[in-house]
């Protein structure tokens, strides 16, 4: 599945998903916290969460 944070919003729930990539910034730290949040809710399934944070380097 891909969809932006506005896409799934405040109450998408789909507790197999197991990794989150940020691809663009995050303005508040709480919207982080709750996107990894949601990774963590259990499915049979599931044998671990992951978070991959992205940063163009060519910006810098």
């Amino acid at each position: 599945m891909l969809a932006t944070g506005r896409l799934v919003g405040e109450v998408f729930d789909h507790p197999a998903l197991e990794t989150l990539v940020l691809a663009m910034p995050v303005a508040w730290t709480g919207t982080l916290q709750q996107y990894a949040g949601r990774l963590h809710c259990e499915h049979a399934a599931k044998t671990g969460v992951r978070v991959l944070d992205y940063v163009d380097g060519g910006h810098l």
